[in-house]
């Protein structure tokens, strides 16, 4: 007879495996930290840094407005598919100049967020209107972007970036 029956083999073969699983569950349960990134972009994320270049985009109404979008982590994301889901997160944007005046932002928007196959989630493509009638009022200015998101639960998220508003 070998070891192979030996009932203290068995229970740490068991332990073993127990573990392992365990920890690819942890690890596919994605991140648990909560955290948000401010992006740009009509249709696909686009990280934001200190100092980029945000497009001024004239609107189909006639406004003009710039993109916001972000991604984020350890909140209840919504439902994606339901768009009047109430347990969509809510997110606000808001573009303020150096001086700290409000030249731009968001209703309130409760939207699902899209999951990723890297467990971040993700919100893209939203039109931050401007309250500005010609571009070149704040051409080339420094501003400071931000995005508040608020799930079901009121856990909060929020990210900020200075940045040059460049019209296009």
């Amino acid at each position: 007879m070998g070891d192979a029956m030996n009932p203290a083999h068995l229970l740490s073969a068991t332990l073993l495996l127990t573990g392992a699983c365990r920890a690819q569950s942890d690890a596919e349960a994605g991140p648990s930290e909560r955290s948000c990134t401010l992006g740009t972009g009509s249709t696909l994320f686009e990280p934001l840094h200190s100092g980029d270049s945000v497009g001024i985009v004239y609107g189909p109404q006639g406004g003009f407005h710039v993109w916001g979008t972000y991604r984020a982590t350890g909140i209840d994301p919504g439902d994606y598919y339901d768009t009047a889901a109430p347990d969509n997160p809510t997110s606000i944007f808001n573009v303020y100049l150096s001086d700290h005046t409000r030249v731009g932002g968001s209703a309130p928007i409760r939207l699902g967020l899209k999951v990723r196959s890297d467990g971040t989630m993700e919100h893209v493509g939203e039109p931050v209107i401007l309250g500005i009638s010609d571009p070149e009022e704040i051409a080339y200015a420094t501003a400071t972007i931000t995005v508040e998101v608020v799930d079901a639960n009121g856990d909060t998220v929020t990210d900020e970036r200075d940045v040059v508003l460049v019209p296009e």
